[in-house]
């Protein structure tokens, strides 16, 4: 509520925080009694209410057969279009649980491999999600974002990895000093503590680091991880803010693929 009053809904929108789209592709030859990965994927700022018409960035292509895409869309507000994560109790939780039991109702969804990605505003989110809803998402994947200051409560470890573009960045790894205007417009210390909040989180131990997949060398997976919550860090030295097509597509894929089932 303390969000929704100070981000009221920008006039003449059809939706609200209580009246939600979202966007949803099934697997080509979808088999209603076969359980299916949920790929769930969320845009940038700047777009519309339907913004996830596009696909929210969907890991495989629309002729694939392995999972349910879901693109998420924002509330378009009076101050920003942009997913709203950042709040001890932000509208876009709730948003997700009902989005999430609308999707186990109506399809043939395997609920051990729930995983949530997104680009900048959507990765802010996912990182939100990642925490307050580690308990039922398997894992992230995430290119730019970060995690907010103010944040719901983590309920649990989860595997994660993480795509920052090196400076010029307005999205930037950190540490940021807390006390900075840039931290203070953001809520954030940066996507290098959002990373070791999780490392902690996941009871990793040591920072000490391997090359993930030799197809993608920026990507380094920390070797002191639990086998079920892995995190891999990919710091891409050209991609600034930009979205990593290639890595965010089948390297995220290829990251979910190989995790085993959780514990």
């Amino acid at each position: 509520p303390a969000y929704v009053a100070t981000h009221p809904v920008k006039a003449g929108s059809t939706y609200s925080y209580t009246h939600r789209n979202y966007f949803l592709r099934l697997p080509k030859n979808y088999d209603p009694t076969k359980p299916y990965v949920l790929d769930i994927g969320g845009s940038g700022c700047g777009g519309t209410e339907t913004v996830g018409s596009e696909g929210g960035y969907p890991t495989l292509g629309a002729s694939q057969t392995q999972s349910v895409q879901v693109a998420l869309s924002y509330v378009v507000n009076t101050q920003e279009a942009c997913f709203a994560d950042r709040s001890a109790n932000p509208p876009d939780l709730p948003f997700f649980d009902a989005v999430l039991a609308d999707i186990e109702a109506k399809y043939c969804i395997d609920k051990s491999k729930i995983f949530v990605h997104g680009y900048s505003s959507g990765a802010w989110e996912s990182y939100m999600l990642g925490c307050a809803r580690a308990n039922v998402i398997r894992g992230i994947g995430t290119v730019q974002g970060g995690e907010r200051i103010s944040r719901p409560a983590c309920t649990g470890p989860t595997a994660a990895i993480l795509v920052a573009g090196m400076p010029p960045n307005d999205n930037p790894i950190g540490p940021l000093d807390p006390t900075s205007a840039e931290s203070k417009k953001l809520d954030s210390l940066g996507s290098g503590p959002a990373r070791d909040e999780i490392l902690t989180r996941n009871g990793c131990v040591g920072t000490a680091t391997e090359t993930w997949d030799a197809a993608y060398p920026d990507c380094k997976k920390y070797t002191g991880c639990p086998a079920a919550f892995p995190v891999v860090w990919c710091a891409m030295p050209n991609l600034g803010h930009n979205y990593a097509t290639g890595l965010a597509q089948d390297g995220f894929w290829k990251f979910w693929s190989s995790l085993p089932a959780k514990p």
